[in-house]
């Protein structure tokens, strides 16, 4: 599908918040996609009940430049409403219930099964990890959406091994925990589909200058400016446009990675 990271990264921003501004303009994009390729920035605002502003910060948030950039978007995918209504929804299992329960069962075991097999070796990236969380004096965790909440049990079991771990999703928060991090800290980035632009922003922020592991749906740009990462599965995308198995994901990988953690924080006592 043409623009499909624009699309996905649309959708991510809206996170599905119908109280959202960012969830109007969204919708409004979705329901009229033709109008939008041929309003004026003054006339799309006016539509969407917003200001100019914000429709400028809108698109900054999905990584396009401006108002134009997005229309451009828009009129090279002549099909958008189809596409979104097609691929980025759910799959035709949805509207059959015994189907939908039967793959979905069989992608929540999929699931669990990559986290076991992975920390069942140990591979090089979760060793490295532990070694981090072991010998840092500070750990950040920072998140946005679904992946916050998939985190916030296993920080309240990590400050019960006495390490001191912040977690945070308010972006103006992070970039001032970013500008004064110490050089013994360590950061743990997530994003469930690998696209989120903010999670990006967050990377570009600490420019190697600690030790950063990535959470992330796909190879890419977050990946690659991390120093070690692990991928989330995009599995999902198969049954829905749904980030609730990935969210559990997090949840499970964090579940492991405590137990390792805390077998390994005993054998430094």
């Amino acid at each position: 599908m043409k623009n499909e990271n624009f699309l996905l990264k649309m959708k991510e921003i809206s996170n599905n918040n119908f109280k959202t501004i960012d969830y109007v303009i969204y919708k409004f994009i979705l329901d009229y996609p033709d109008k939008v390729s041929n309003f004026t920035l003054n006339e799309f605002s006016a539509a969407c009940f917003v200001s100019k502003p914000t429709v400028l910060k809108f698109c900054q948030k999905i990584g396009l430049t401006g108002f134009s950039e997005l229309k451009f978007h828009i009129k090279n995918n002549l099909n958008l409403k189809d596409d979104l209504s097609s691929e980025l929804t759910v799959a035709k299992e949805f509207r059959n219930t015994n189907k939908f329960k039967e793959k979905y069962l069989n992608l929540s075991n999929a699931y669990a099964q990559n986290i076991i097999n992975n920390f069942d070796v140990l591979d090089e990236q979760i060793l490295q990890l532990l070694n981090h969380i072991n010998h840092s004096n500070i750990i950040y965790i920072f998140c946005a959406n679904l992946a916050y909440y998939a985190s916030k049990n296993f920080v309240q079991r990590v400050r019960f091994l006495n390490k001191n771990i912040i977690l945070e999703s308010d972006i103006n928060l992070i970039e001032s925990y970013i500008s004064s991090m110490p050089k013994e800290a360590m950061v743990i980035i997530i994003s469930l589909s690998g696209l989120n632009p903010h999670i990006l922003q967050m990377v570009n922020w600490i420019e190697a200058k600690n030790y950063t592991f990535a959470l992330t749906g796909v190879e890419g740009q977050i990946s690659s400016k991390s120093d070690n990462f692990f991928l989330i599965p995009q599995d999902e995308n198969d049954l829905w446009d749904n980030y609730s198995l990935r969210s559990q994901f997090v949840v499970g990988f964090f579940d492991l990675l405590y137990i390792e953690l805390f077998n390994s924080s005993n054998e430094y006592e």
